[in-house]
């Protein structure tokens, strides 16, 4: 009989450890191929048909059947391929699963004991006990360890949005390098041609004894530093379209059929100064980089609960069930720490000076936003008065232009004389050119302290959540 309800009971444990087994996850191999990973990426390629899907779920399609891309539609393609964006990502799912970790409740402890008896004669010499060992996990360190889960998920999030801004800064900054020298590139070509016409001029003027060889060398001379400018601008511009194929995720080769579109590139942006405001206020409270450190004291808060929670004992129960020759006998056990030698108070400490250091932290970079803005605000301000000083030289340089060349129909001036106004506004032209892009610069630069766009199609992609979270939600 005795047997009979040992074997039994031997069977409900062995049932009990075998239904434990199956519910567990199983390991599945998936190896890393650097192999295919160097062909899916020479594959890839902005017509693909997920981000065409996203593009027509965001309404922005429009001209990329047309092969023209503008900077709301470029983001939305680098957020789908970017290899960066994907580890931020990653780290996000990392952190949702911690969050199982923090909410499990610790599995109880089995334990198995057999004794011989070797004064034992009449019965049989072995004793052998089952145990049990169940912590009590429960209350406010459980809670605690989930509040600190649920941190690490926001904090990973923040990671993401913070990724997707850097990202739309770099390709737009990308995009911006790219645009300015096709047209820098555009104006050189022009310019060249004018002093190519030019040097022939001369060389008929000395041919025929009415300029002297100095004439000829000088403009030589600036003939060979537009072909110079020219070459370093084709650098200029691989590197750009480099850049913007790293910042979609795509290789190079991928681009070679697209164009890209920044319809108010040359256009001065005036900022409103209550819309200005109110963003300020809200980068002060609530920038990615700011809520990061305030997430980081709210973590230390936790931390310091943990270690004042510690200072207590932990509980932990352990039923049990042996067997005495023939005598059956149930236990319960109780166990927990007892405070005598410390009561945790080196972690506390540690805890509270982390928790100092971490709200100082976000202290210094709220004071660094601040100062951030107004710098940012103010060089804005400063290029937007480079930009309009240099456009009123080019109209002068215009209008001058259409005199010669008036000049020159009523037989007044020479024909020279328009070649070297065409140059002069070339010449302005570039001038132009480069103040805008220093203004377009600094209002990057502003955009990056307030973290939001204040003008283009992103303004509009901006409500749609794209450069918050995104598909981090």
């Amino acid at each position: 009989m005795i047997t009979t309800k040992s074997t039994v009971l031997q069977l409900n444990i062995l049932i009990c450890l075998v239904l434990g087994i199956s519910g567990c996850a199983r390991y599945q191999v998936k190896p890393l191929s650097l192999t295919d990973s160097v062909q899916r990426f020479n594959s890839r390629a902005l017509n693909d048909t997920q981000i065409q899907q996203r593009l027509e779920r965001l309404h922005l399609l429009g001209s990329v059947n047309n092969n023209r891309w503008d900077r709301a539609q470029l983001l939305v393609a680098a957020s789908e391929l970017n290899p960066k964006l994907m580890v931020y990502m990653a780290k996000l799912q990392v952190a949702d699963a911690a969050k199982k970790t923090a909410s499990a409740i610790p599995n109880p402890t089995l334990n198995l004991g057999a004794d011989y008896s070797l004064s034992q004669t009449n019965e049989s010499p072995w004793l052998w006990s089952v145990s049990t060992d169940w912590l009590l996990d429960a209350g406010l360190r459980r809670q605690l360890r989930m509040q600190s889960a649920d941190i690490s998920v926001q904090s990973a999030r923040l990671d993401y949005a913070e990724a997707l801004w850097t990202l739309r800064a770099d390709l737009r900054a990308a995009l911006l390098s790219y645009l300015v020298s096709v047209q820098r590139g555009q104006v050189l070509n022009g310019m060249q041609t004018y002093q190519m016409q030019w040097l022939e001029m001369q060389r008929q003027r000395i041919a025929q004894g009415e300029g002297m060889a100095s004439d000829l060398v000088q403009v030589e001379l600036e003939l060979a530093r537009t072909h110079s400018a020219l070459a370093e601008l084709g650098h200029v511009t691989m590197q750009a379209q480099a850049r913007i194929a790293d910042a979609l995720g795509v290789p190079v080769m991928a681009l070679q059929s697209q164009s890209f579109v920044w319809e108010d590139l040359l256009q001065v942006t005036i900022l409103n100064d209550e819309q200005l405001r109110q963003l300020s206020d809200k980068a002060l409270l609530s920038r990615g980089d700011l809520e990061r450190a305030v997430f980081e004291y709210q973590r230390c808060e936790l931390t310091l609960q943990q270690a004042v929670r510690e200072q207590y004992p932990q509980f932990s129960i352990g039923p049990g069930y042996s067997w005495d020759h023939g005598v059956k006998k149930i236990s319960v056990g109780l166990s927990l720490g007892l405070p005598v030698f410390n009561q945790n108070q080196g972690p506390i400490a540690e805890a509270q000076a982390a928790r100092e250091v971490a709200g100082q932290q976000a202290l210094l970079i709220q004071s660094q936003i601040l100062n951030e803005i107004d710098v940012s605000r103010r060089v804005y301000h400063s290029s937007v008065e480079m930009v309009e000083a240099v456009t009123e030289q080019h109209d002068a340089a215009e209008k001058l232009l259409r005199q010669v060349q008036q000049a020159v129909a009523v037989g007044a001036a020479e024909r020279i004389e328009v070649i070297v106004a065409q140059l002069n506004l070339s010449t302005q032209k570039l001038a132009v050119l480069d103040a805008v892009e220093r203004m377009q610069q600094s209002l990057g630069e502003l955009e990056n302290t307030l973290r939001t766009p204040l003008t283009g199609p992103e303004v509009e992609l901006s409500k749609q959540s794209l450069l918050h979270v995104s598909r981090a939600h």
